[in-house]
């Protein structure tokens, strides 16, 4: 049974390009957290988060069309791919998390020894076997998972877990804390804090690459020391309504009639849109911005 270890290290960073439709198993890029849970200026933070976004977006996509967004690659039959967003500090990797190229659906994480326990590569319920799989594949031999006791899809969190979770600064350094240092017989407060740090973990990396409403909320999280600053609302929703976004924006631009169009508005939050352009434009303009769509969404 390989190391654990070695899982971390085999695969060298690369750069990211344009297109991502590859038949590598796993990509892995690495995000330099030092400044952002270190204690160092956000303007510092910033441009290391952005990088690793910028990266994670190439790798699970390509350009959609001629409109301001990008889309996930729509692979044939169940041919899975993942992407490693790997956790380091000053060199040291602190943990990883793991998510399919194409659903952007978290398959599982690994965390570093601890006091508590050793090294340990763990899947969700709903897809350990999956992670399984597409380590051992990518690592020629078999890679050991531990199966979690709940689902990894973030949205079937309470509501109360949501209200709770802030998107700042020390929240973030808070998260990265609590995430890395789960065991499977948590107290309750413990699971309570581990769910909120499994949803900051989600917005800097999964949430943040699916649209630039999400991104622009972490960007300013980035800023914020102090001030308690809850989860946007808005943000959740554009989240839990990606599928249908997706699918949406899909059918506009097949639209042979009038290309970009819907044939019926799709509504946000009470806001209608009529057209891919009009969803895409920018936030300030009451649009969501760039949104890298679902491609198997039709």
């Amino acid at each position: 049974m390989v190391s654990l270890l070695a899982i971390m290290t085999s695969i060298a960073v690369t750069t990211p390009v344009a297109q991502a439709d590859t038949t590598r198993i796993r990509t892995r890029i690495e995000w330099d957290i030092a400044d952002l849970i270190g204690g160092g200026f956000y303007l510092q933070a910033r441009p290391a988060w952005r990088n690793m976004l910028d990266r994670v977006r190439s790798a699970v996509g390509h350009h959609y069309g001629p409109y301001n967004a990008g889309e996930t690659e729509d692979r044939p039959g169940t041919y899975t791919r993942m992407v490693e967003v790997a956790f380091t500090f000053h060199g040291r990797v602190d943990g990883a998390v793991y998510f399919d190229s194409e659903s952007l659906q978290m398959l599982g994480f690994w965390t570093p020894n601890g006091s508590n326990q050793p090294a340990t590569l763990w899947g969700f319920s709903n897809t350990h076997r999956t992670l399984r799989d597409l380590m051992s594949q990518d690592m020629g031999h078999p890679v050991a998972v531990q199966e979690l006791p709940f689902s990894g899809d973030f949205l079937n969190l309470s509501s109360s877990v949501f209200q709770h979770t802030l998107l700042t600064r020390g929240a973030m350094t808070r998260g990265f804390t609590n995430f890395w240092h789960f065991t499977p017989n948590m107290s309750s407060t413990a699971q309570r804090l581990w769910q909120e740090a499994f949803i900051v973990i989600w917005q800097l990396t999964v949430g943040a690459a699916t649209s630039d409403q999400v991104a622009g909320d972490v960007w300013s999280g980035l800023a914020q020391t102090t001030a308690d600053r809850p989860l946007p609302d808005r943000s959740l929703v554009v989240e839990e309504q990606w599928r249908s976004i997706s699918r949406w924006v899909h059918r506009a631009a097949d639209n042979r009639e009038n290309p970009g169009v819907g044939r019926s508005p799709f509504a946000i939050n009470g806001q209608n849109y009529r057209s891919i352009d009009e969803l895409l434009r920018p936030t300030t303009a009451g649009g969501i911005d760039y949104m890298m769509i679902m491609g198997s969404a039709r």
